[in-house]
């Protein structure tokens, strides 16, 4: 509910107009990156380390996706509120001073409900409270950890109750896959994830990326040992150094990254975004900023930074900015944007789709009609690649060729509302009006608020019979979807008993 507030506070200030939009993208941004400033020089105690933790974050290309796409605000939303929550954390564990604890977990409330990769924010307090317990002492630090998230628990449990409540249960897989899969997949996930943090490159809103499932040593085994040496390294270092901070940027990381690993709930050609990145990489700009502390190699200063520091900085700044603007270029349009991802993912169906409804949006039907076979051709049993080339089909007026794809992209997926409400409108056009009645009712029935479905229905009603059974069904079309000439029209004509 909390992003969606933001999209119609973004709706009501700038409407349709881009600037708006791209202004409260990048404020938000900013302000993300001045929160992940003063968690790293709360948790370093160093300026120039939060310093280059925040230039870091602000413009790694990695999160283009959050901040180039309007339905990416909710990540950077819930970022800024689970930092807050956090720093509150930190103030309360300071001073003693209850309200910050209490507005540590109000802020927490929030921010799950701007996303619910919040969820898990008192999994990390426990962590820092754990990492500063006083060592040795076991019991006492579980003791004094299990005391600074006793207070977030009812937050949780409660949004929990109203999920089980309002989706009649917990959640409701997507893919039939087994769990077996899912683990399966997990370790060329995490090593596509580490690898675009660590070498931005290659970025698009689509990958390649589905699920495993089967043992191999390419698919799991080879990824699963990157991803354990990295691990590893990192707890090593935290081992060696004895350093606290460390150790928590690493549990940032995983914890935060955690709920993207649930695969069911995702297409299967959609289980890897950028995006996912975007919290668990405050641990991750955390660790770098502290690996360049350690460029301390002579006693020369620029501005006062050692020039070791600020030349490593200064580079990193100079490639992730080539690799934002480079990454934002194809976010200019939805063509731009389709055609780059059918670059990176030539054999996801999704991004081919989108390209494909593009070019025919532009009246490009040769090349739409190309893309649409290529999803047919490489993926048979997939719905999506006969609706779209159906519709066009439907769209250029050829009702037959309409009536063929529509009727298999039915077979393959009966649940399609919006096939069977083209499909009667094909078969209205080829004057079987009893098949269309059929069609229409059957979507309805899936649908029942569908766009247009209760207009197509009236037609049909009213080449049957005139407009006395077909005119609710127009008031039915106006009332669900309002603002429609056609529909207008055709009240208009059979208030005035016109055919």
């Amino acid at each position: 509910p909390l992003a969606l507030l933001w999209l119609l506070l973004g709706f009501k200030l700038f409407g349709l107009h881009p600037w708006g939009w791209h202004l409260l993208s990048v404020l938000l941004q900013v302000a993300v990156a001045a929160l992940v400033y003063l968690v790293a020089r709360r948790l370093t105690g160093s300026a120039q380390c939060a310093v280059s933790a925040a230039l870091l974050f602000g413009i790694h290309p990695v999160h283009v996706e959050v901040g180039a796409w309007i339905s990416g605000a909710p990540d950077a939303l819930c970022a800024l509120l689970v930092l807050a929550a956090f720093l509150a954390y930190l103030r309360w564990r300071d001073h003693g001073n209850w309200c910050w604890l209490g507005c540590s977990v109000g802020l927490y409330a929030f921010a799950l409900l701007s996303k619910e990769v919040a969820f898990l924010l008192p999994v990390l307090i426990f962590a820092h409270a754990w990492l500063q317990g006083e060592a040795g002492l076991k019991w006492s630090r579980l003791r004094r950890a299990v005391g600074a998230t006793a207070g977030y628990l009812p937050v949780p449990l409660a949004y929990v109750g109203l999920r089980v409540w309002a989706l009649h249960g917990f959640s409701h897989p997507l893919e039939q896959f087994s769990w077996e899969a899912v683990v399966l997949t997990w370790p060329s996930l995490l090593w596509f994830y580490l690898q675009h943090l660590l070498l931005p490159v290659g970025l698009s809103a689509f990958y390649d990326l589905t699920y495993v499932t089967g043992f191999s040593l390419r698919a799991v085994v080879l990824p699963g040992v990157g991803v354990l040496a990295a691990l590893l390294g990192g707890v090593y270092w935290a081992k060696k150094t004895e350093s606290k901070t460390v150790a928590l940027a690493l549990v940032w990381g995983i914890v935060f990254l955690a709920p993207a690993l649930d695969l069911r709930v995702l297409f299967s050609g959609d289980i890897a975004h950028d995006r996912y990145l975007y919290l668990p990489s405050v641990g991750f700009v955390l660790l770098l900023a502290m690996g360049l502390q350690r460029l301390d190699l002579s006693q020369k200063r620029w501005a006062g930074w050692p020039a070791a520091r600020l030349a490593a900085l200064g580079l990193l700044t100079v490639l992730y900015c080539l690799g934002t603007a480079y990454a934002s270029v194809f976010w200019g349009n939805n063509t731009s944007l389709y055609a780059r991802g059918v670059q990176v993912a030539p054999h996801n169906p999704i991004p081919r789709i989108n390209l494909g409804r593009e070019l025919l949006k532009a009246g490009r039907y040769v090349e739409a009609a190309a893309a649409f076979q290529q999803v047919i051709q490489g993926h048979p049993q997939l719905w999506l690649g006969y609706f779209n080339q159906g519709y066009l089909a439907y769209e250029t007026g050829d009702w037959e060729t309409a009536e063929r794809y529509l009727r298999q992209a039915a077979a393959l997926y009966p649940a399609g509302a919006d096939t069977y409400a083209y499909l009667s409108s094909a078969e209205l056009k080829q004057g079987r009006v009893a098949e269309a009645e059929r069609d229409i009712r059957h979507a309805l029935a899936l649908n029942p608020y569908g766009i247009g479905f209760h207009f197509t229905l009236g037609i049909v009603l009213q080449q049957k019979g005139g407009c006395a059974e077909a005119l609710p069904e127009f008031r039915l079309e106006e009332a669900y979807h309002p603002g429609n000439p056609a529909v207008r029209a055709r009240m208009e004509r059979c208030k005035q008993g016109q055919p």
